[in-house]
């Protein structure tokens, strides 16, 4: 891919924003570097609306690139300008111009528009000092979104130094060559998404110590180089400067002292490493990672390089309390990428590098308190894993971690984090009990005990046997040999699966394609504080998504759920809904639909918009106890985090009571919890009894759909029995034509298209069955 060419150095004394030049991307440059400077300048909020309606009107009156700036600056502009009526039309002309230069397509442009976005945000300074303008075009985008989500040098520093220390440490002590080097700033901006949370200043302390002790030090913009310079190529990145910045760090030892919360919640992550000798290979925010253990070749050091990082040299940002001096943290979520914390205890010391210290080792000489135990209840006994060798080579080797113990690594201490806000008090009785519902399922954390195939490839299990598993994580290969075998699955599945548009879904996109669709319309929003439903109109919902931080407990509660959707995304489907056991719902539904072409009239059958939906939730997002009127549905989660509940094996006075109770229910230690991560799919089996809910760890963007197996039509029939004479349980409204639906199954079943499952039941014997079962639904 083509490099743009790097833009001349512009004079940042007396950039007139407007002034016509020979160049229009260079006076769209300096345009954004002046808004950069007078930015910077305002002292309160009043002289950022000022600015911020001044810099509209120039936009305005500039002819030759006024779309490509205003595409540019819309993130800054509309999220704290007025809405004054009286200013009301500037605005919109505004936006539609930016809305023109969002359309724009040529690469000229869209390079233009990002590097216009970066220098407002950051500055013109720091964006050539860094040759930012040589990045290709997807990078400069990733880049622009960063500077979107962090519009502050301060807050962005952090993040990219937390990055690049992570990816040094691979590369140091994994011998992973092509991970990021210290100082190779313009790689450091290839953030994956804009879900990236601000980490704290303490990241740049190391295991207590200062990083200049590590060979380290900061620039002049604050980012972590090498305290000497060993490559040619390297631009001038040692200002004067440098060693007043230099000093700065030695004080950032101090910001260390964390809260009580802050402790515990370290302690039980080293607990959680003391059990585990191996770590998940799973990370998303480092390319083609290499989990076989180094050569020695490989991981030796060498000398122009610091020898040792220690794996604190990432803080998890997860804190429920923090100090003045930390950033905010904005989510709650933490993303796989974090896992790069506990990988460092995973290398074996190489003989000319300094040991490293176990855990416990280090904790207790930064506070002195004893590792706490993670309180989580399991649902089945887990696998007691061997302690570290001692050194000896005859010890045995340390046995990997099951997939179970994998996701409590990466994803218990952020359950952990909901559980302390849900534990705060309310003023409002109603919120205080939906709450300690809500508590009821995630404090004790019970995870459900988890069977995996192939564990080579997912990670070991933790039952002995399948049939003692809560879930199954299955491979594509493997659900697709299952359901080939004609398996009829009895409990939830989770299919891992690589998907061709994998990353491609952002949030805000997708609020951004929503008010571009629907303007006019409303949503139903579920507020998961209290649990109530509501309409809203489209344009408040989604001037409230941009203004709000998305990632807050409390600012977004009022709009965290919208479960009525369409499915809008349009992601690639999982291979198990394109299977031809699968397939039986969506052949009835055209049944009833009664049309092959396209339709000549708007709308579709009311079964048809159950078929597939799309479900959005923000940071901290509930959905309460529910079962799902026909059974069998799939989900895939195309963005973030979130953690689904459900339970099963219950009697029947857990029916009854979830009866009384409703979307009240309390699972009593019935209830069991998994973490659906990017990209995979749930898959719960038609026929499956099940009352589940879900929470939402960070903004997270989900697409499903329902099926039917025709491999267990007894099973539905039943279920659909079940439901019909309890219309209060389900989730979905009464709507779609069930009656004809059933009338569809039937003649498609007299038809001998049925595939009988295996081992194959007595045709007669099966026959009779859904005949019945068919008769008594339609009653």
């Amino acid at each position: 891919m083509a490099l743009q060419q790097r833009i001349p150095t512009v004079e940042a004394a007396d950039v007139s924003p407007v002034q016509t030049s020979a160049s229009p991307a260079i006076a769209a440059l300096n345009f954004a570097a002046s808004f950069h400077r007078d930015a910077e300048a305002c002292r309160n909020a009043r002289d950022r609306e000022l600015l911020y309606e001044n810099y509209r009107d120039k936009i305005l009156a500039i002819d030759t690139f006024a779309a490509n700036v205003a595409a540019a600056f819309l993130p800054f502009l509309r999220v704290a300008a007025s809405r004054r009526d009286s200013d009301a039309g500037r605005w919109e002309d505004f936006n539609r111009l930016a809305r023109r230069g969002k359309a724009t397509r040529d690469r000229a442009s869209q390079h233009l528009q990002h590097q216009s976005g970066v220098i407002a945000a950051w500055g013109l300074e720091c964006f050539q000092h860094y040759g930012w303008q040589a990045l290709p075009l997807p990078l400069l985008r990733q880049l622009h979104d960063l500077a979107v989500l962090m519009p502050r040098w301060d807050d962005v520093v952090n993040l990219l130094n937390s990055k690049m220390l992570a990816r040094h440490e691979l590369r140091v002590l994994r011998g992973k060559n092509n991970a990021l080097r210290v100082g190779e700033h313009s790689a450091a901006s290839k953030v994956q998404d804009s879900r990236s949370p601000q980490l704290k200043k303490s990241t740049l302390v190391i295991g207590g110590s200062p990083i200049k002790k590590f060979g380290l030090k900061r620039d002049h913009y604050g980012m972590v180089v090498p305290s000497t310079i060993s490559t040619s190529g390297s631009d001038n990145e040692q200002s004067d400067g440098d060693e007043d910045v230099d000093d700065q760090s030695d004080g950032d030892e101090d910001m260390n002292d964390q809260s009580e919360e802050d402790d515990d919640d370290i302690s039980e992550k080293s607990d959680v490493n003391k059990d585990m000798n191996d770590q998940s290979d799973g990370d998303s925010d480092i390319d083609d990672y290499d989990i076989s253990p180094p050569s020695p070749k490989r991981a030796k050091l060498s000398a122009a390089e610091p020898t040792h990082l220690s794996h604190a040299s990432v803080s998890d940002g997860g804190s429920p309390s923090r100090t003045a001096d930390s950033l905010p943290d904005h989510r709650i979520g933490t993303l796989p990428r974090q896992e790069s914390e506990a990988r460092a205890d995973k290398t074996p010391p190489q003989p000319d590098a300094p040991p490293l210290l176990a855990p416990q080792a280090r904790l207790s000489r930064s506070d002195g308190n004893q590792p706490i135990p993670i309180p989580i209840h399991m649902a089945a006994p887990t696998e007691t894993q061997p302690s570290e060798a001692g050194g000896g080579n005859d010890s045995p080797p340390p046995r990997p971690p099951t997939l179970l113990q994998t996701l409590q690594q990466s994803y218990a201490a952020d359950i952990r984090q909901l559980v302390h806000h849900l534990k705060q008090p309310h003023a409002s009785d109603e919120v205080q009990r939906q709450r300690q519902l809500q508590l009821d399922w995630l404090d004790p954390q019970r995870w459900a005990s988890v069977y995996a195939e192939p564990e080579h490839q997912l990670g070991g299990s933790s039952v002995a046997s399948p049939s003692d598993a809560d879930v199954w994580y299955l491979s594509s290969d493997s659900f697709h040999r299952y359901a080939e075998d004609g398996y009829i699955f009895r409990r939830p599945v989770v299919v891992k699966q690589q998907f061709q548009d994998s990353s491609m879904y952002d949030i805000a996109e997708y609020i951004d394609m929503l008010w571009q669709r629907f303007p006019e319309q409303q949503i139903e929003v579920q507020n998961s504080a209290t649990g109530a439903f509501s309409l809203m109109s489209m344009k408040d919902y989604c001037l409230t998504a941009t203004k709000v931080d998305l990632n807050s407990f409390d600012a977004i509660t009022p709009i965290s759920n919208a479960t009525n959707l369409h499915r809008l995304a349009r992601a690639d489907e999982p291979v198990l809904s394109r299977l031809p056991r699968f397939r039986l719902l969506s052949t009835l539904a055209d049944r009833v639909a009664g049309t092959v072409g396209r339709s000549r009239h708007l709308g579709q059958n009311d079964m048809g918009d159950h078929l597939a939906f799309n479900t959005l939730s923000f940071t901290g997002a509930h959905a309460r106890p529910h079962v799902d009127a026909l059974g069998g549905c799939w989900v895939r989660c195309l963005a973030g985090l979130q953690v689904w509940g459900f339970a099963t094996n219950l009697d029947a006075d857990d029916w009854e009571r979830f009866q009384t109770d409703r979307c009240n229910w309390s699972p009593q230690g019935k209830g069991r919890l998994i973490v659906m991560e990017q990209d995979d799919v749930l898959f719960v089996p038609p026929g499956l009894r099940v009352i589940q809910v879900t929470f939402a760890l960070e903004p997270c963007l989900m697409e499903g759909g329902l099926l039917w197996d025709e491999c267990a039509i007894p099973e539905i029939l039943d279920e659909l029995l079940w439901n019909a004479k309890r219309p209060e349980r389900r989730s979905e409204p009464n709507s779609f034509q069930l009656r004809a639906v059933v009338d569809a199954l039937e003649k498609w079943f007299n038809e001998e298209n049925c595939v009988y499952p295996s081992p194959p039941l007595a045709a007669t014997a099966l026959e009779t069955g859904i005949q019945s079962a068919v008769t008594t639904v339609r009653q």
